[in-house]
């Protein structure tokens, strides 16, 4: 289907309805929102277009940021487009900066003149596409299922009384069986591009068309996107244990190995809440073996044949990945480097009784938050060894639009090679779902309002980071997050592990130094005395001994060359071991100056020092920058070669302590009742736990095995602050007894991304069975980056 704009212009009293055949140069923008108008110029040897914006009907300057954007079929399309073609583009308005292009048609008009054989951009048209083929993007129908007509049958073996199926997870089971009932589900997609009903775009041979060159695909399964908190468990659950087995079509199947049941595959964070739901859902007399194999030690006993014979086995990629006893088992069946052709030919056997997961071909496989597996190279890689005859996957965000969205090519009975047609229609057939209709509240922004000092420091650190560099900066500074700012103690380390690690080198320099030495001066000795037994020969008349000693003169004299010389280096290593010896005393007395602000820039006469180079001089920091990039890559003092890199900063972290002492302050004052804090990186997460606890906040981690998350899970039940990071697998958990959710900084992405990642964050809050109101808050460090990075991302006023 081609999504139809609501933009309309009255010509001569005629509506002109403009249609998207394809959209392409999408790039990434952090701001909240994108004017969207028709580019009426474009010169590429500027890098720039205008368009005029459709809201407004002013005219809008924007420049193109990539090379590979700046085509000219694009400005030929342009001018030559008339009231038959045009480009649309979408602009970040702060920025001036185009993220999106759209090849757009008055479909009446352009059948018009391709009747009549006169399309001034017609060969523009074809060229710009086959330039954006492989990236474009072509428009996609809804995915929401349809509620108004399910119908799955009673089961003896779910709880029907206490957890009947909501109308949701109904339709969403029944539109699974149909798929399996029906699979493969054949799929049909133009093979050319639609660029009106009549009209195509055939890329391959560079023409227009009337052909749509209907190819076909076939789809095993599909992505059940119902809403965060609407239940896609228990819809899995029921599917996976009440819907008959999917029907076998592959006459040819040469494996051994064919499970009745169903793979169910987790992230490690939840593995305890499927436990108990299914617990919940299924009564306890269910009749149903179900295997959970996700530490080493559930592989204790269990054969090919437990796993042949199981209805479900549930696991996570962490275990079939990372496991050592599993490992080690798949490294003896099949070696170490897993592939589909060692896995296919070991399961032609019948005589394998280990448990290979992946040598299985397997009745269904269903992946709880997929996007999240999608998102991992090495989780999809995983995925890609398995065989299955359907595969589902759950998710309230599924992503239709960046180039993840490849991978749902996973759908498919045969993988083909990508074609933008076929992700769009198996985009509008294979994810279904129903938007949720809880509402999410909305990040409550607390603005940390920052000294003039503190602010002015955070301001100078600011300079020329990134955006993630900067956010990490007003949050938390850990050790290991940057190796040129810290506080004196932090340097003091830095500079005296490095010391040791030179003196380690050193001494071992010059202890093969003196070794050489004692080598030629023993080989020294000896050679005089031969030289002493040659000289008697020769007095003695012997010719030839004279000829001998002639030469062992001229080697003597050689040998003591090269003994000197071995003397001198092993002398200047000495010194060089002697001179890092003294500057571990030098350092120290160094950064005390530092640390008690002692000391007056030697160049400006009027900062205090808080920068010392790695040879111990000390200077204020824009002082020796200046003087490194404008005079001279060395130190101002000693001449020593000197880049800016290598200058360390001392920090109090005095404004980062003030933002993080807000948020303990809020989490206090909530007197132990549970909080979820997120970070968006792993490295932050060791410091905020420090930082915490530092104020007497009971805080847990979710790390370690299932059992072991598990267990703090449910020590949270009592209370705490619970620390996730965005970078783990976090989706899918819930916590409906927390109220509290704090982000600690602002996310950093474009707005989409914040968005997706902000509403999976809340959801583990907002779901079935929460009773109260959540609150969400934002801290945020005001009147500087980190803010201006919150708003561009949010439209939300300051609580």
């Amino acid at each position: 289907m081609i999504r139809q704009f609501n933009v309309v212009f009255f010509v001569n009293v005629v509506l002109i309805m403009w249609t998207e055949v394809l959209s392409f140069a999408q790039r990434s923008s952090p701001e909240r929102k994108l004017v969207h108008g028709v580019i009426v110029d474009f010169d590429s040897s500027i890098s720039a277009l205008q368009a005029k914006i459709f809201d407004s009907g002013h005219v809008m300057t924007a420049a193109i940021r990539h090379l590979e954007d700046r085509s000219e079929n694009v400005r030929e399309i342009v001018r030559r487009g008339g009231d038959a073609v045009r480009i649309e583009c979408y602009i970040a308005p702060s920025s001036r900066q185009v993220v999106r292009m759209v090849l757009s048609v008055n479909p009446a008009r352009l059948d018009e003149m391709m009747s009549a054989g006169a399309l001034p951009s017609e060969v523009y048209m074809i060229a710009l596409s086959m330039e954006t083929w492989r990236e474009a993007r072509i428009p996609f129908s809804s995915h929401t299922v349809d509620e108004t007509s399910y119908h799955v049958d009673h089961s003896s073996i779910w709880n029907e009384e206490t957890y009947p199926l909501f109308e949701n997870q109904a339709a969403s089971v029944t539109w699974m069986q149909q798929v399996e009932k029906n699979g493969p589900m054949a799929i049909r997609y133009h093979g050319n591009i639609k660029v009106t009903d009549t009209w195509f775009i055939d890329t391959e041979n560079e023409c227009f068309t009337r052909d749509p060159s209907w190819r076909d695909a076939q789809m095993v399964g599909g992505v059940c996107c119902d809403g965060t908190g609407m239940g896609k468990t228990a819809t899995a659950l029921r599917h996976i244990f009440t819907s008959p087995p999917v029907s076998s079509t592959d006459r040819y199947s040469t494996t051994q190995y064919e499970c009745r049941g169903s793979l169910v595959i987790l992230p490690l964070n939840i593995v305890s809440q499927w436990q108990s739901e299914l617990t919940k859902f299924l009564k306890p007399n269910h009749g149903k073996k179900i295997l959970w194999i996700v530490q080493g030690k559930d592989l204790r006993g269990i054969t090919m044949h437990d796993v042949l014979s199981a209805d479900a086995v549930f696991t996570t990629f962490h275990f079939l990945r990372g496991s050592k006893p599993y490992c080690e088992m798949v490294e003896r069946t099949v070696g170490r480097h897993k592939t589909r052709a060692l896995l296919t030919s070991w399961a032609r056997s019948p005589d394998h009784t280990e448990p290979l997961i992946e040598a299985i071909t397997w009745n269904r496989v269903v992946v709880d938050e997929l996007h999240t597996t999608l998102e991992s190279t090495r989780d999809v890689r995983q995925l890609k060894l398995l065989s299955y005859r359907a595969i589902w996957g759950l998710t309230a965000t599924p992503d239709c639009t960046t180039e993840h969205a490849q991978q749902l090519y996973l759908f498919l009975k045969r993988e083909k090679a990508h074609h933008p047609n076929l992700l769009s229609t198996l985009i509008s057939n294979c994810v279904k779902g129903t938007v949720s209709d809880m509402s999410s509240p909305q990040p409550q922004l607390k603005l940390v309002q920052l000294t003039d000092c503190e602010l002015e420091e955070l301001n100078a650190l600011s300079e020329m980071k990134t955006a993630e560099e900067v956010v990490k900066l007003c949050t938390f500074m850990d050790d290991v997050d940057s190796e040129k700012i810290g506080d004196v103690e932090t340097i003091e380390r830095w500079f005296l592990e490095e010391i040791e690690r030179d003196m380690v080198t050193l001494r071992a320099r010059v202890e093969g130094h003196n070794k050489a030495v004692q080598i030629l001066e023993k080989a020294s000795v000896e050679l005089e005395q031969e030289l002493d037994a040659l000289a008697e020969r020769c007095a003695q008349g012997d010719d030839l001994a004279s000829a001998q000693a002639e030469a062992a003169r001229e080697a003597s004299e050689v040998h003591s060359r090269d003994l000197e010389q071995a003397r001198h280096i092993r002398n200047i290593e000495h010194t060089k071991l002697s001179r890092k010896e003294a500057a571990t005393g030098l350092i120290r007395r160094q950064l005390e100056v530092l640390k008690t602000k002692s000391e007056t820039c030697n160049i400006c006469m009027v900062n205090e020092c808080v920068a010392i180079t790695p040879c111990a001089h000390l200077f204020c920091t824009s002082c020796v920058k200046k003087h490194v990039d404008r005079v001279s890559p060395t130190c101002p003092t000693c001449r020593a070669p000197l880049r800016v890199n290598d200058v360390t900063r001392v920090s109090s972290n005095s404004a980062i302590q003030t933002k993080l002492t807000k948020i303990g302050g809020l989490i206090r004052s909530l007197e132990n009742q549970p909080v979820i804090l997120f970070v968006q990186w792993k490295a932050m997460v060791r410091g905020m736990k420090s930082f915490m606890r530092g104020l007497g906040v009971r805080v847990l981690l979710l790390d370690g095995n299932s059992s072991q998350r598990a267990t703090t899970l449910n020590h949270f039940m009592s209370g705490g602050v619970l620390i996730l990071c965005m970078e783990d697998s976090f989706a899918g958990l819930h916590l409906p007894h927390a109220r509290h959710v704090v982000f600690a900084h602002a996310i950093v992405g474009d707005r989409e991304r914040v968005s997706h990642l902000e509403r999976q964050a809340i959801a583990r809050c907002v779901r079935h069975g929460q009773t109260g109101e959540v609150k969400v808050f934002s801290f945020v460090v005001a009147d500087c980056e980190e803010e201006t990075l919150w708003r561009n991302t949010h439209d939300m006023e300051v609580d």
